[in-house]
């Protein structure tokens, strides 16, 4: 059986229900990349841990990305956003429109790239459960990327159960 793409994890796993107000709370109040998480659940959900050089070179390279393309379009969209609410320029909606289809663009292209990043990698299961190498990834990741405040150990047990859901897999001992 052919393994589940990130593109596909992804989108199984941003539509599931309560996974995007978390993610997007994730992201606004703690300052953690959407695309990252989705990234990391996807790794762990076969029961790969990520290692550090793997975190390192996924970090910097969705960080870079983030701050010269996705971010700029989020805030530019999210301005314009306000615009229109506050009656300020209705004529913003079509172009806010565009600048958000531009911005899932840039998300989807970053997604592909951290796929990339995951090519040069060993493609066998991990030795570790799904739901503990999930649960790592992301600890790991609030780690190095220093989110601030921590978020709520509850989120991060509440993604690994939306990915384990979505790859199939059981793990009876986290019950």
């Amino acid at each position: 059986m052919k393994p589940i793409s990130l593109h596909d994890f992804a989108l199984q796993l941003y539509a599931r229900p309560g996974v995007e107000p978390l993610c997007l709370s994730l992201q606004d109040d703690h300052g953690a990349d959407v695309n990252m998480l989705l990234f990391l659940c996807w790794r762990g959900h076969t029961g790969h841990r990520i290692t550090q050089q793997e975190l390192n070179a996924a970090v910097g390279l969705s960080r870079r990305w983030s701050e010269s393309v996705t971010a700029p379009l989020r805030d530019i969209r999210r301005w314009m956003k306000q615009q229109v609410e506050a009656g300020e320029d209705p004529a913003f909606s079509g172009l806010r429109e565009r600048i958000k289809h531009l911005e899932l663009e840039a998300e989807l292209y970053q997604l592909q790239r951290l796929a990339e990043l995951d090519e040069g990698q060993d493609a066998a299961h991990g030795t570790t459960s799904p739901a503990m190498a999930i649960h790592y990834n992301l600890v790991d990741y609030t780690r190095l990327a220093r989110l601030q405040p921590l978020p709520p150990d509850g989120y991060w047990k509440q993604l690994v159960q939306h990915s384990r859901q979505i790859s199939g897999q059981s793990d009876p001992a986290s019950g």
